[in-house]
């Protein structure tokens, strides 16, 4: 996966993974009413602003691979949305709105029983599955139109959701050198007129918690995940909710109020097991539903690190 996706996006080839589908010629041909279901899924209710308090911790558990593939909603996605605690806590969900236009049906059944704690952003890196730090679009036959073309798309599916936020795929826990990669990032900060907030990374890249996990660019809010996972032991219990906790109280901003985006391997928690990570932090640590809605009662300018703020004045 890792070595193909990115192969790929050098030629500007989208990655739209299928694995596991079954009944996609009966299921992309049973009809829908899009155009009702686009504007259900952008008028769903959402929660109020969170009262901020100074001395706790604001998590956002950011499911940044449940869009990767249109596929995985049929099966993955219908076991983590049957869990009982579902509902229970805030979590944002990455999607694919491509499989709105696959499995019409089944969009549109997500889109009834999602609650107003179910947020969601663009899926990671847009509406193909793809690495956008790893030469994207290099090899392409002409590079700056295949992005213009990519980014149109994005755009457009981004408008027609009401999905103002896009989760980035970074280079898979490396170190990331904004230096190197901001300008790729610029691509879409300039590049989609109603992009509102990037959430960089699928877990943690490295030692940029130690730098500055939140910047502005362009007017357009960037934050980083802050966790991973355990490799050695993907599955759900106890073990891996405790590995979660651990990890985010290790990786938790130092300055209170802080805010953090926590990614939940798919394969490993679901909304039963991140009740219980929540229940091991304790009462310093609070879920919302959006990081927006917390930082809404602060100002930006407050959470950019110095060396961030004089890039921008330059």
């Amino acid at each position: 996966e890792y070595g193909g996706v990115g192969w790929a996006g050098r030629f500007g080839m989208l990655t739209v993974g299928s694995n596991w589908q079954d009944n996609a010629s009966l299921l992309s041909g049973i009809p829908a009413p899009l155009d009702a279901i686009a504007r259900r899924f952008r008028e769903r209710p959402m929660p109020a602003t969170p009262a901020l308090e100074p001395d706790k911790v604001y998590l956002c558990f950011a499911v940044m691979e449940s869009g990767d593939a249109p596929s995985y909603w049929p099966h993955v996605q219908k076991s983590v949305w049957d869990d009982p605690q579902r509902g229970a806590i805030p979590i944002a969900w990455t999607l694919n709105p491509l499989v709105f236009e696959l499995l019409p049906s089944v969009g549109e059944w997500f889109v009834d029983q999602a609650g107003p704690n179910d947020c969601f952003a663009m899926a990671i890196s847009g509406p193909g599955y793809v690495h956008p730090y790893r030469d994207f679009m290099a090899d392409a036959a002409e590079p700056e139109a295949a992005w213009r073309d990519y980014l149109k798309l994005t755009g457009a599916y981004m408008q027609r959701w009401g999905l103002p936020d896009l989760a980035l795929y970074t280079d898979a826990w490396l170190p990331f050198d904004r230096a190197k990669q901001d300008p790729v990032t610029r691509r879409f900060t300039q590049g989609l007129p109603d992009l509102r907030m990037l959430i960089l990374g699928m877990g943690r890249d490295e030692a940029i918690t130690e730098t500055s996990p939140h910047y502005e660019l362009d007017g357009v809010f960037v934050s980083h995940i802050f966790t991973r996972w355990d490799a050695a032991n993907i599955g759900r219990g106890a073990e891996n909710n405790r590995w979660l906790a651990d990890e985010i109280r290790a990786h938790a901003p130092p300055d209170r109020p802080g805010f953090m985006f926590v990614h939940p391997l798919s394969w490993s928690y679901h909304p039963s097991d991140l009740v219980a990570v929540l229940e091991l932090l304790g009462d310093d640590y609070v879920a919302v539903q959006h990081l927006l809605l917390a930082l809404d009662v602060v100002t930006r300018e407050g959470l950019l690190a110095r060396d961030d703020v004089e890039r921008e004045q330059q």
